[in-house]
């Protein structure tokens, strides 16, 4: 009779389209991507019978009569419902699918009433995130109206790389050329709603930058679908190719994680708050009692907002059905370090649980720079995500999405405009407008006054002016009119108090009702009218009409930076004779990572007098002790520049603060992202600043005796901080010598990138010194010009097998000079043909035309090209690249199975012969793969060329057993090799695959072939599966023993390692491009080797010296709160 319509029906209903398959995401019945719903679905779903139809088949029962009802059918998909009949269906009794099925309902009908829970949770978040928590005055936009979106960055180098380029190829984000050199730039709302983001991402953003914003926006769009609202669609933030896939958005701040999880001790925590997290700590897993889990915090989350029921099992099948967002915003306000370790555990374990449950989830963490723990930044799972200053376009942008929010008639909006673009040039505004935040109130300054500050503490100063000064005109609030300087000093106090608490860990930046009142009195005890007046304030507290918001029965300060600003008035405000100055205070906070902030706001308190004092009390501070060599006081002095604090200073004063920021590794850590909050290289905005800055970089380079990498890194920061106008390479011009020292800073400098015509003779005398001190590829690689005598000097090297690919990934005249040599010919692989992307070189470099003809005819070969073909081919490279290089060979050996060898060497015209001896050469090897005498009897004698040629044509044409035969001569060859060399070979294997599998896995797990480093590393690209898992295994075993600088190539294994010391990476810095994160877990950083590695981090890769200054600033977080030292030295007294 077949299965009944109604029968089929409630299968598919009751399955949900899914198969029933534990972990499978099959969709069953879908439309294609392109038909918009029209036409007919693709149905690959099929309705299995639990006990077999037909005798003989799976589970056949003959006393079963109902074979096609609803009991005896489960829904699948074909490979599924393959895998339970394969061998008779032995695997899956009829028991096991009748539980297979009952649980896949039973999911689904749990996801269904979870979902009820959720949509009414999404509503009233909606309504509660349509609006920014910076309430302006007069205006308290909606998200969607004032949104903007911001450019994030990630590092290039980085892990996010990829993905980033990927998307900012479509969408690109608005970001200077300055910082597009740093980092792939997107759009953040376009990147994390692109249809290619997957997975979670650290969001890194200084005070005011747009976090929040940004992680409103993201949670909004997604809530708009679910909810079929018609808002946050991107159409107005020309937002483009849109994911489809609406996830279910979860927003949390982590502080009221840690309020919540503080006031629930010791709650029994679930299974999954473990999954897939790893072991915790030691010393975290005996601490008492057990924090409740992050999704236990989710779940009473969702059922206190959206008021209905909702419990961990109906989060379980949510998660488990739906895609999901959580957006985990303030890892920053969680202060104390033990506080944010624990939670940054939490958000870890967190996600590596759901992601075993969700089929689709992305975990988004916001931070201040600084506050990122370990945990996260070593996690592969969290990525960090940059926010980027604004534009000049993203600040017109803002400012006429304000005016429409603002309602400006035109009148008013033309004058407005007007101000701002003849004003948005001058530095100070571009600075102070650098954030959303600061454009804001820059913007309601604008409006209202007509002035701008010049600092950073004068805006925010302003705002509160203006801020109360409406509050005072309009009439709500008569106690304005006679108490309003107490009024803005009890603000004062109440944030000092906030934010002690949040540094002592006893409060998560706000106060209930009650304590809020209790603390007004205590404040105000002293006056006589002190409890009439507290009762009055506090009233108008809660009619919100000052700084404090009511937010679910608790007050607090809108956004933490004013709160910040308010608690840096009062301590520098409440400075009695008495008591501790201002310097004092000041070497407090400055030595205080919580309170940088905090710090900055109060040093533009200070008169000018007491900032250029400043430097000796940075020299005080950094005087002794962790802070000594902690990137924590640089980096302050820098923002304290950028904030315009030295403005009017000294020339004198500049430099020394410049000195005191750049000086010994200092350059290092401004490079390496240390020093600007933003995560990239540093550089000065202010052009007095600036000049200070070349000066201090100039000196250090003129005066010799720094190493090669010191060198460099002096160079790439002199040519951030110039411009093309100040004339850098003239002026190294000036200081030329033959010494190798001179060309290697004048090839990072870019002097040689356009030589003068006058300057040619002097170069050709420096190349022809430098190339007897060692070769000039590494010198050269990064030149973009093409000087004649520095392209010999590299075709020279090419041809001898000294320079592999990577080097010259930066393209230039090194990056020319690699493609002409390969001429972007087909490999194995069978690449199509491709235009050769050579060009000519300027000047006259002999022989380069002839190298520029063979590449161009390479690149003309094709997957049906004849020997003839061949042969031309072959005929023009001998010619161009000479008849015994690396690049004749490699092009030899490169030639296509199918090319008759003997035929090609007949074919070949060439005077000597030689060319035609080689390309015989690789006629008999591939003719003598299982010959081991032949072998044997061609292991060259002698380095260079021959070895490199003859190691690589072992490890891809002969077979496994004269590999093993041969070990010895192998160790001695490969042995001999320098790292370039080694990579070399490596490119050259990896390219050219080989014709039969490489099957040593028994000999390497029997030990029959010990190979060393050099070997494993050659066969690693030409092994797989079983071999591969042994090479990589022996590797590993192989590199620990060995320094990340001595190995050469740290980058290629660092991954295989899983924990490593950190000393391993001892010499490797260059083998690590900046923003590169291994998935290593580090031992042995202690506090005596991070202080040695941020001491002297020329020797260290990038994220190396990350990794230490954390460890440092852990030690610095162990100081006793800053309430304590106030307390102790009577500040308020």
């Amino acid at each position: 009779m077949g299965i009944a319509s109604r029968t089929q029906k409630l299968l598919w209903s009751k399955a949900h389209n899914t198969c029933a398959a534990p972990g499978c995401r099959t969709e069953l019945a879908k439309f294609s991507e392109d038909s918009d719903g029209a036409g007919e679905p693709e149905i690959v779903g099929e309705m299995a019978h639990i006990r077999g139809r037909e005798p003989g088949s799976a589970r056949h029962d003959p006393d079963y009569q109902d074979v096609d009802g609803y009991p005896n059918l489960i829904l699948m998909c074909p490979t599924h419902h393959t895998e339970i009949d394969n061998n008779g269906g032995k695997k899956f009794s009829v028991d096991l699918l009748l539980k297979l099925k009952k649980d896949h309902e039973e999911r689904f009908a749990q996801r269904d009433r979870a979902v009820e829970a959720m949509k009414s949770y999404l509503a009233k978040s909606y309504a509660a995130d349509d609006y920014t928590r910076f309430e302006q005055v007069d205006l308290q936009p909606r998200v969607d109206a004032i949104f903007v979106d911001v450019a994030v960055g990630a590092l290039r180098g980085s892990g996010l790389d990829a993905r980033f380029t990927s998307i900012s190829n479509s969408a690109p984000g608005d970001a200077g050329p300055e910082l597009r050199s740093t980092y792939a730039v997107s759009g953040g709302a376009q990147a994390l709603l692109h249809p290619d983001w997957v997975g979670g991402a650290l969001l890194v953003g200084g005070p005011g930058q747009g976090k929040t914003t940004l992680l409103q926006y993201v949670c909004q769009f997604h809530r708009a679908r679910r909810l079929g609202k018609e808002g946050y669609t991107g159409d107005g933030h020309a937002l483009k190719e849109l994911t489809t896939k609406y996830r279910f958005p979860i927003r949390v701040e982590l502080r009221a994680y840690v309020a919540w999880a503080k006031a629930n001790l010791g709650t029994p925590g679930r299974k999954g708050n473990r999954r897939g997290g790893g072991r915790r700590e030691v010393k975290a897993a005996e601490a008492a009692p057990k924090w409740p889990s992050l999704e236990q915090f989710l779940v009473q989350h969702v059922r206190d907002v959206g008021g209905l029921p909702f419990k961990f099992k109906d989060f379980t099948a949510l998660v488990g059905t739906e895609p999901l967002l959580l957006a985990l915003d303030g890892l920053d306000e969680v202060a104390t370090l033990a506080d944010r370790e624990e939670v940054s555990r939490q958000v870890v374990a967190t996600q590596a649980g759901l992601e075993q449950l969700c089929p689709d989830v992305v975990v988004l963490v916001a931070t201040r720079p600084g506050a990122e723990t370990s945990v996260l930044w070593s996690s592969t799972s969290f990525p960090q995500v940059h926010l980027l200053p604004l534009t000049q376009g993203l600040r017109l942008q803002y400012f006429q999405r304000w005016a429409a929010a603002a309602r400006l008639g035109q009148e008013a909006l033309d004058v407005l405009q007007e101000k701002l673009l003849s004003r948005q040039n001058e530095l100070h505004v571009k600075e102070l407008a650098s954030t959303p935040m600061q454009l804001a109130i820059l913007l309601h300054l604008l409006q209202r006054k007509g002035l701008l500050p010049e600092q950073r503490t004068a805006l925010y100063s302003q705002y509160i002016e203006t801020f109360l000064d409406r509050e005072q005109g309009q009439g709500k609030e008569p106690l304005l009119d006679s108490q309003r300087k107490l009024i803005e000093r009890v603000h004062e106090y109440l944030a000092w108090h906030l934010q002690s608490a949040v540094d002592e860990g006893s409060s998560v930046g706000s106060v209930r009702g009650e304590e809020l009142l209790r603390l007004l009195r205590e404040h105000l005890l002293d006056r006589p009218d002190g409890l009439a007046f507290t009762e009055s304030l506090f009233a108008s507290f809660e009619a919100r009409v000052m700084c404090l918001v009511e937010r679910q029965g608790s007050y607090e300060f809108d956004v933490q930076s004013l709160r910040e600003y308010f608690a840096a008035v009062y301590i520098a405000n409440t400075v009695p004779l008495h008591g501790a100055p201002k310097n004092e205070r000041l070497r407090s906070l400055l030595a205080r990572p919580y309170w940088s902030n905090v710090t900055r706001f109060f040093v533009g308190t200070l008169s000018p007098g007491e900032v250029q004092g400043l430097r000796y009390t940075f020299l005080d501070v950094a005087g002794g002790g962790v802070l000594r060599v902690h990137p924590l006081l640089r980096s302050m002095a820098f923002l304290l520049l950028e904030d315009r604090c030295f403005q009017g200073q000294p020339t004198q004063v500049l430099r020394e603060m410049v000195d005191f920021i750049l000086d010994g590794p200092g350059v290092y850590l401004a490079e390496d992202g240390l020093l600007d909050p933003a995560g990239g290289p540093l550089r000065f905005s202010d052009p007095a600043v600036r000049t200070q800055a070349v000066e201090h970089l100039k000196g250090r380079l003129v005066h010799r005796g720094a190493g090669v990498h010191e060198r460099e890194v002096l160079a790439a920061s002199l040519i951030r901080q110039t411009t093309p106008d100040d004339g850098i390479a003239d002026w190294w011009w000036k200081h030329f010598s033959t010494e190798r020292e001179w060309l290697e800073v004048a090839a990072f400098l870019g002097t040689l990138d356009r030589v003068p015509a006058n300057r040619r003779g002097d170069l050709e005398a420096a190349i022809r010194e430098a190339s007897r001190g060692g070769r000039l590829s590494p010198l050269l690689a990064r030149v973009q010009g093409d000087p004649p005598s520095a392209i010999r000097a590299l075709v020279n090297e090419v041809n001898a097998g000294l320079v592999p690919t990577a080097m010259g990934k930066d393209g230039g005249m090194l990056g020319r000079v690699l493609e002409a040599s390969r001429g972007i010919r087909p490999s194995q692989s069978q690449r199509p043909p491709q235009r050769s992307r050579t060009r000519r070189v300027r000047g006259e470099v002999q022989g380069w035309a002839a190298i520029e003809q063979a590449a161009g005819r390479l690149a003309a070969l094709g997957p049906q090209s004849s020997v003839v073909d061949w042969a031309a081919a072959v005929t023009e490279v001998g010619r161009a690249w000479g008849r015994d290089g690396w690049v004749i060979r490699d092009t030899i050996a490169d030639t296509p199975s199918g090319i008759d060898l003997r035929m090609l060497a007949a074919c070949v015209v060439d005077e000597t012969d030689e060319v035609a001896r080689l390309v015989g050469e690789e006629a008999a090897r591939r003719e003598s793969a299982g010959d081991a005498d032949y072998w044997r009897e061609s292991v060259p004698a002698s380095t260079g060329v021959l070895a490199l040629d003859w190691a690589v044509a072992l490890l891809t044409q002969s077979h496994t057993s004269i590999i093993i035969q041969l070990q010895d001569q192998l160790e001695e060859v490969s042995g001999a090799f320098t790292p370039d060399e080694l990579a070399v070979a490596i490119e050259a294997i990896s390219r050219r695959g080989r014709t039969t599998a490489l099957l040593l896995n028994d000999d390497l797990r029997l030990g029959r072939l010990v190979p060393s480093v050099p070997v494993l590393l050659l066969l690693r690209p030409a092994a797989e599966g079983a071999t591969l898992e042994q090479v990589n295994k022996r590797l590993v075993r192989g590199c620990k023993g060995l320094d990340a600088g001595a190995l050469g190539c740290a980058a290629a294994v660092a991954d295989l390692m899983g924990t490593v010391r950190v000393d391993w990476f001892r010499g490797g810095r260059n083998d690590f491009a900046l923003g590169s994160q291994p998935q290593v877990k580090l031992t042995g950083m202690t506090q005596g080797r991070a202080t040695e590695i941020v001491k002297d981090p020329g020797q260290w890769p990038t994220f190396i010296v990350h990794a230490a200054a954390r460890r440092l600033r852990n030690e610095i977080e162990k100081q006793e709160p800053l309430s304590k030292v106030a307390q102790r030295d009577s500040w308020f007294a």
